[in-house]
């Protein structure tokens, strides 16, 4: 199959031999950091090969720029240091005890002075000075620390994990990524908060809006105890309409109830087993589903259920 040039996706442009390339300019924002104005890629001889083949290139191009995007300035500094000075001079740098008197100061202006027309501005500087400056505290980072914290057993929390990983995707929808992953924490205000809430209402219950966001606060409030940040946590005393306790609150089914509901769950084991354990427990659909093999013994029919937060 062959196509007219003007109707070629976004991104693609067939070549004067026929075949086909995808052509990306680099952000100026990140020109500093991947030296080329412009990103090339081949896709393919015929335009059927390019299709296949172009979200692949897409998805790898998006990724690197993303990558690029979340990698601080203080990391690639630390990075440069240890390809060119060595491991040494890197542990030192990224640990901020390198003294002015110290004779290897001499090592990090060199460096700084080699590196002035290739590398970020501020990365030269942070080496020139052989200070790193810290990577700012933002709501993505927030949520990585709190779970490496709650993580220090060296034991993985899936559950923890699959919820802040969660939370992080719906921060990015609400309030879009740049707030999210590279705005200072300092910088995200009530209405930030508010905007989160609303649109998590959109599709959870309000006594679900408030568990998440029970643990966005726990992260931030750890953060900033942590780090002995002067500030408040605009997570903190959110209204959330329509939460707490009320009399139709989780009722527990009658006998008649379940004998009425049962018939429909029995033609499929895994609704069934669902089904019942969510009668026998009062857990959560969420934390039913949530199980894993080994939370569950078939023979003596019993349930683990873990405590969560």
């Amino acid at each position: 199959m062959d196509a007219d040039i003007s109707k070629l996706p976004k991104y693609v442009f067939r070549r004067a031999n026929g075949s086909y390339r995808y052509k990306r300019n680099v952000p100026a924002a990140l020109r500093e950091v991947i030296p080329k104005a412009t990103i090339y890629r081949q896709l393919g001889t015929t335009y059927d090969e390019a299709i296949r083949r172009l979200p692949v290139i897409h998805a790898e191009i998006e990724a690197l720029f993303d990558l690029e995007r979340k990698t601080p300035n203080s990391r690639r500094a630390v990075n440069i240091v240890r390809e060119r000075l060595g491991e040494w001079h890197a542990g030192v740098f990224a640990e901020g005890v390198v003294e002015p008197e110290w004779d290897v100061t001499d090592d990090f202006r060199e460096l700084a002075e080699d590196l002035r027309n290739t590398a970020p501005k501020e990365v030269v500087q942070q080496i020139g000075s052989a200070r790193v400056t810290p990577e700012p505290m933002t709501l993505h980072k927030v949520l990585s620390d709190y779970y490496a914290y709650k993580c220090e057993d060296g034991v993985n929390d899936l559950p923890l994990k699959t919820r802040i990983e969660r939370i992080k995707k719906d921060l990015v929808i609400a309030l879009g990524k740049n707030r999210v992953e590279w705005t200072p924490l300092a910088d995200i205000n009530r209405a930030d908060a508010n905007a989160y809430r609303d649109y998590l209402l959109h599709r959870l219950a309000p006594n679900s809006v408030l568990r998440t966001i029970g643990v966005v606060k726990a992260a931030i409030n750890h953060v900033i105890i942590e780090n002995d940040l002067d500030q408040r946590n605009v997570f903190q005393g959110i209204k959330i309409k329509g939460t707490g306790a009320s009399k139709d609150d989780r009722l527990s089914m009658s006998d008649s109830q379940m004998a009425m509901l049962l018939p429909a769950y029995e033609s499929n084991p895994l609704a069934q087993a669902l089904f019942v354990t969510l009668a026998d427990t009062g857990a959560r659909l969420a934390e039913i589903v949530g199980l894993e093999a080994r939370d569950l013994d078939l023979d003596s029919c019993w349930a683990l259920l873990h405590k969560s937060g």
